[in-house]
């Protein structure tokens, strides 16, 4: 892998996301090149595609959108739109490698009704639809990851909690110490009423979580971390 891979894996892998597709929910499937041009392809309608610069944030950040990191090209990497694609059919290591870029830097993921399905033949990623393959793309090697990384990373992105907890606890332990006030904004960018009585509920339930270490500040500020607990706790 060249130095231009290494570099745009890093910022994937570090960084989380870059714009525009931070916040793009459509298309199956990316390609950002080594000179960090976008390319989404399979969106609606059919042969749509987008081509934008790539632009990654100064600091990790949670998305809405799930993009993550597949495998390297001769030009770049293929990313995997998991709103809009179906994983089940890779490899299992595979599989760990993307929920782990899923869980490290988006939240509140919702499933297309209708998933295109990938699959990795002959030194290609296959995008298909119900009636065959749609799209393919010469691929090298998949990025994979162990049980033990996966593991270990499903602790420290709070991967045992509900996904309403889990979510304002990935907010708390990325941009805390944080008040409360910058928490309900970071959870709901237009807060009503109801809102700020969940964040309340959500706040009093991680509290309760024996795997939960969630604590103020001197100056009142939020913070979270893990506890050492038996692992099979839940919320």
């Amino acid at each position: 892998m060249d130095n231009d891979h290494q570099q745009t894996l890093r910022l994937l892998l570090s960084n989380g996301i870059p714009d525009p597709l931070a916040d793009f929910p459509d298309g199956t499937c990316a390609i950002i090149d080594d000179d960090r041009t976008i390319t989404v392809y399979d969106g609606v309608p059919d042969n749509w595609r987008l081509t934008a610069a790539a632009s990654w944030p100064p600091e990790p950040r949670l998305s809405l959108c799930p993009w993550v990191a597949l495998a390297p090209t001769d030009t770049g990497i293929v990313l995997l739109n998991l709103a809009t694609t179906d994983i089940a059919p890779l490899p299992t290591p595979v599989q760990r490698s993307l929920e782990m870029q899923r869980n490290q830097h988006t939240v509140g993921v919702a499933r297309a009704q209708a998933p295109r399905r990938v699959h990795l033949r002959d030194g290609q990623v296959h995008i298909c639809s119900p009636s065959g393959p749609i799209r393919a793309i010469p691929v090298g090697a998949p990025y994979t990851a162990s049980q033990e990384a996966f593991e270990r990373q499903q602790a420290h992105t709070f991967g045992f909690l509900s996904p309403a907890l889990r979510i304002v606890a990935r907010m708390i332990s990325l941009y805390g110490p944080i008040t409360t006030s910058d928490l309900l904004y970071r959870v709901y960018p237009n807060p009503s009423n109801k809102d700020r009585s969940t964040l309340h509920v959500t706040l009093s339930r991680l509290r309760g979580n024996p795997r939960v270490d969630l604590r103020r500040t001197p100056d009142g500020r939020l913070d979270i971390s893990l506890r050492d607990t038996p692992d099979g706790v839940s919320a």
